[in-house]
C-alpha cells in the first residue's frame, strides 16, 4: 500500500481539527462561574473578565481556539463561518458591570434572595456572545428590544414569543455569582412579577420578569 493511500484526505483532517477546537472554545465558554459573595465591582474585576486577570489563561485558550479556525478554509462548508461568527462575541464581557445609568452597583440588601426564578426576553445584536449571523447591529436590536419590553409590561408571554432563541417564560433558578455585578443587582432588587426594562449584557439585551 503506497503512503498517499495511508494519509487521510485533507477535508478528513481539516473536520477533525475543526470539531477539536470547537470543542476547547465550548468547554472554555460553558465553564461555570463559581458562586462567591457579590461585591462592587472594580477596575481590577472588570479587568480579570477582560483577559487580564485570573481568567486570562482561558480568555488565552480561547484567542488561540479563534486563531486556529480562522486559518481553516471558509469554502469547506457554511457551518465554520456561522461558528466563527458565533464564538466573536465570546470576549464581549464588559456589559452588565454597572448600573443602566453608569454607576457601580451597592451591595445587595441584607434581605435579598440567595436565589431566584425568571423568564427571559433574549434580543441578540452583533458582537453578543453566541449571536447568529445574521444578527443586527446593537442599534437596530435596541430598538426592538425597546418595543419588547413596553409588550412585556403588559403580557410577558406574547414578548417571549416574540423574542429570539433562548427566550423563555421559565428559565429556572438563577443563584448569585453566576451573572454580572450590575445586573445580578437589578434582578435580585426587584419584586415577583415585576418586568426590568431593557438590560445590556454580554449574551445580548435581556428584558427579565422575577417569578420568584
Amino acid at each position: 500500500m503506497s503512503q498517499d493511500a495511508e494519509r487521510p484526505p485533507r477535508s478528513t483532517s481539516i473536520a477533525v481539527g475543526f470539531v477539536v477546537l470547537v470543542a476547547v472554545a465550548f468547554v472554555i465558554l460553558r465553564k461555570p462561574k463559581p458562586v462567591s459573595p457579590v461585591v462592587p465591582p472594580s477596575a481590577g474585576s472588570v479587568a480579570s473578565f477582560n483577559g487580564s486577570g485570573p481568567n486570562s489563561a482561558a480568555a488565552d485558550q480561547l484567542a488561540s481556539a479563534m486563531a486556529e479556525l480562522e486559518k481553516l478554509p471558509i469554502a469547506e462548508g457554511p457551518p465554520l463561518a456561522k461558528i466563527q461568527a458565533a464564538l466573536e462575541g465570546a470576549g464581549n464581557a464588559d456589559k452588565g458591570f454597572k448600573l443602566s445609568d453608569g454607576r457601580d452597583p451597592p451591595p445587595l440588601p441584607s434581605d435579598a434572595p440567595r436565589a431566584i426564578r425568571i423568564g427571559l426576553v433574549l434580543v441578540r445584536y452583533q458582537g453578543a456572545q453566541l449571536a447568529p449571523q445574521e444578527a443586527p447591529a446593537r442599534e437596530q436590536a435596541l430598538v426592538r428590544a425597546q418595543t419588547l419590553s413596553a409588550l412585556a409590561k403588559t403580557d410577558f408571554a406574547a414578548a417571549v414569543k416574540a423574542g429570539d432563541f433562548g427566550s423563555s417564560l421559565d428559565v429556572g433558578r438563577v443563584e448569585r455569582g453566576l451573572i454580572e455585578p450590575g445586573t445580578q443587582y437589578v434582578l435580585f432588587t426587584m419584586q415577583p412579577g415585576a418586568v426590568s426594562e431593557v438590560l445590556d449584557t454580554p449574551r445580548g439585551f435581556w428584558i427579565v420578569r422575577r417569578i420568584r
